[in-house]
């Protein structure tokens, strides 16, 4: 069987482990923290400074119907418009229960890198290093393919700001805490571009082994893209769906996505 690496247990490492294992493939998903998350389960940035999330008062903008997973509708009685840390976490944890997905995560586990194996060229596979959070110990890992789930609203880029070295306060990239903190100076996100076919594939690759998941900046959940990219990714993975040798053409500069993430 086809061991699959996902990296994240949130709104697309959920659905990419239901995708790989209606395919048949062997879904192993490694999350950094405790349980399911995500950018809409709130955690407090003081205590968690590495974990990115939405504001503690969140309320998502798109209907419940817009953003339910196609096979694992919102509940009825949940609000049309759901709190990010109540109704939405909890409807994530209900997807997991539902699917039996839990026993495929593995919490407080991190993936520190993801390398090429030495016989990529042929094989395809990835060598993954990853941490247990709560030891500390290291551990390498060998997967025929790999998904990586951990969205693109993770980490915070500083911009270096001109005289910054007079201000007294405490720089830092702005996050719900910064409402509590006057004396804080808030930073944005830089831009970034990345090439990627269809939004999915790096097309260099030797080998159509790695898919990026939730890359993208709908208009509305993302839900359904994570879901559908996941799909796609797992049919390409088993085999059932085969890539155009000619991916790395058709992108071109202008199709390129550029993408800016702002909280």
């Amino acid at each position: 069987m086809v061991r699959f690496a996902i990296i994240g247990a949130g709104a697309s490492g959920l659905p990419a482990i239901k995708c790989c294992l209606d395919e048949g493939l062997e879904p192993v998903c490694f999350e950094k923290t405790n349980e399911i998350r995500g950018l809409r389960h709130y955690r407090d940035v003081d205590q968690n400074p590495d974990v990115a999330c939405v504001f503690k008062s969140t309320v998502i903008n798109t209907s419940k119907e817009r953003m339910s997973y196609s096979n694992s509708p919102c509940p009825r009685e949940f609000h049309n418009y759901m709190h990010n840390n109540r109704q939405m976490w909890d409807y994530y944890k209900l997807y997991l229960e539902r699917f039996g997905l839990g026993k495929y995560t593995h919490f407080n586990n991190s993936v520190s890198s993801v390398t090429k194996a030495s016989d990529f060229v042929t094989s395809g596979r990835w060598d993954v290093e990853i941490r247990d959070e709560l030891t500390g110990s290291m551990r390498s890992e060998t997967f025929d393919a790999v998904m990586v789930c951990s969205g693109h609203h993770a980490d915070p880029q500083t911009h270096k700001l001109a005289d910054s070295c007079n201000y007294e306060g405490r720089l830092q990239y702005s996050s719900p805490s910064i409402i509590r903190k006057r004396e804080e100076l808030t930073n944005g996100l830089e831009e970034n571009r990345v090439s990627l076919y269809k939004y999915v594939y790096p097309p260099e690759l030797e080998r159509s082994t790695l898919a990026v998941i939730e890359l993208i900046q709908p208009w509305g959940a993302i839900n359904l893209i994570s879901e559908l990219q996941s799909r796609w990714a797992a049919r390409v993975f088993s085999g059932n769906t085969k890539l155009r040798s000619n991916a790395w053409a058709e992108i071109s500069p202008l199709r390129d996505w550029r993408w800016r993430s702002d909280t």
